[in-house]
């Protein structure tokens, strides 16, 4: 962004040429930034200050809630269309909404978390169907690529795995997926969705049931941190693999990080 400064008299250099101030943004951790200002005609004199940045904002955010009003002609062409969500580091994963006087928010969607890209290779997808003691037999299906495992399904592939059939009353039901092997051996690029059947045994609808998402270490099984949704789903009735969808994992892979959505049916 560039910015002509007005006030000459604070400044040795007046009445030489225009002033323009180019600005360079140096992210911090913290909850402040250095900025570079570097001067024309002058080049050489730099100026660096500390700006305070609204809290919450920082590397580990992709997806910061930031606000930017519209501002004044005629800086609006030059500040404007640099929005925050359209940073390759946030084109896809975060979604922006329109704020009062034309400013935007970038954020997740509902139901959702993010993962770094480079810890992907360590993790795997586990999806739990869960029912409680007072139901029994519930039947799912769960579809990754061209696999589909569950009750009477047409069986798995190289990166979908299943717990089996579980009949008995408050009880899961588990599927394990690697996505990202999947992304390796380039069956998919930037987004792909695992899509979620559930129906209860024969024609006794037995009501709601759980559904979490979450991502756990290959190596000992551990929880990946804050990387669970869950969610309550409305399963329906059949005697054979399961065509009542109740839910999609939807999967957005950006530049730096991926982001996993949970969406009820």
């Amino acid at each position: 962004m560039y910015e002509k400064h007005e006030e000459e008299d604070r400044f040795p250099y007046k009445r030489e040429a225009a002033r323009w101030f180019r600005c360079s943004l140096k992210p911090s951790a913290h909850s402040f930034a250095s900025i570079t200002l570097q001067t024309a005609p002058y080049p050489n004199r730099n100026a660096l200050l500390l700006c305070l940045l609204p809290s919450g904002i920082g590397r580990s955010d992709p997806c910061p809630a930031r606000y930017q009003r519209r501002l004044p002609q005629p800086l609006q062409h030059w500040s404007y269309p640099d929005r925050e969500c359209n940073h390759p580091v946030t084109r896809s994963v975060c979604a922006v909404e329109e704020c009062e006087n034309n400013g935007y928010s970038c954020s997740m969607p509902g139901n959702s978390f993010m993962i770094s890209n480079n810890q992907l290779p360590l993790l795997e997808f586990v999806i739990e169907y869960t029912w409680s003691p007072e139901q029994r037999d519930l039947d799912t299906s769960t579809r990754f690529l061209d696999g589909n495992v569950g009750f009477r399904c047409t069986g798995p592939n190289d990166y979908l795995d299943f717990g089996g059939d579980n009949t008995s009353n408050g009880e899961t039901e588990v599927v394990v997926i690697d996505v990202e092997k999947a992304r390796q051996d380039s069956k998919w690029e930037d987004s792909t969705a695992i899509i979620s059947n559930a129906g209860w045994f024969a024609s006794d609808n037995q009501g709601g049931a759980q559904m979490r998402v979450y991502l756990r270490r290959k190596s000992d099984g551990g929880l990946a941190e804050e990387a669970s949704v869950s969610d309550r789903i409305n399963p329906g009735t059949q005697s054979n693999c399961s065509s009542h969808k109740v839910a999609a994992v939807k999967i957005i892979r950006g530049s730096m990080h991926t982001r996993v959505t949970l969406e009820k049916a």
